[in-house]
Parts: C-alpha cells; sequence; structure tokens
C-alpha cells in the first residue's frame, strides 16, 4: 500500500481517487515547530484542496517550539500500529 493510500485510511478518508468521501474522516491537530515555520499551514491548504472538511482541522500556531516552552508534556517515539 502506497504512502498516501495508508495515509487517507488512517484519517478513514473513503475512495481511491478524487472525490474522496470525508463523511468519516478523522478531527486532526496540525502544528509546526514554531511560529516562524510554513509547513502546518501548506499541509492545512494541501488538505482543504483535497476537499478535507475545515471543521475537522485544528491548528496549533505556537508550533511545537510554543508548546514546550509552556512546559507542556511530548512524548517522543510513539507510533501508531
Amino acid at each position: 500500500m502506497g504512502l498516501t493510500k495508508k495515509a487517507l485510511k488512517r484519517l478513514e478518508i473513503k475512495g481511491d481517487k478524487k472525490p474522496y468521501d470525508f463523511k468519516e474522516a478523522k478531527t486532526i491537530a496540525v502544528f509546526c515547530n514554531a511560529v516562524w515555520c510554513t509547513q502546518s499551514t501548506l499541509m492545512i491548504k494541501s488538505l482543504l484542496k483535497l476537499g478535507y472538511p475545515a471543521n475537522k482541522i485544528k491548528w496549533y500556531r505556537g508550533g511545537l517550539e510554543s508548546w514546550l516552552g509552556l512546559n507542556m508534556s511530548f512524548v517522543k517515539g510513539v507510533s501508531e500500529k
């Protein structure tokens, strides 16, 4: 299974090609390295172009740097099976 298909499956997006079925899509949290980073905004724009529901995208604007600066917890190396 290709990387794109794996990602779509994890997000519970149905379909093999556009238009995808987002009825059961998961709510996701998107964040960057820090406030200066643009990777998360590019990801959000790409997801919206695919048709991902905007109300299911949550964006932490401060990024990981701000998160850690607030002494919030972070677990390194955790992955889904």
